[in-house]
């Protein structure tokens, strides 16, 4: 597991930049995983806000 994975485990909420401004070093993995731990709650203000799943799907998703 990377280091932005064990990051992104530890929050409730995320906010990305806008598409093509983040930082976040998504590679194939880490975006299948982010896929399925979060879930998109909304965009104010031009940023996309996401939301955990509960527990059981983060480690679910962790073992896909």
């Amino acid at each position: 597991m990377g280091e932005w994975q064990s990051w992104l485990e530890q929050a409730d909420y995320v906010v990305l930049a806008t598409e093509g401004t983040s930082h976040v070093p998504w590679t194939p993995a880490l975006r299948r995983w982010f896929d399925r731990a979060f879930v998109s709650v909304g965009h104010p203000g031009g940023v996309d806000v996401y939301r955990r799943l509960t527990g059981a799907v983060v480690t679910a998703a962790r073992a896909g």
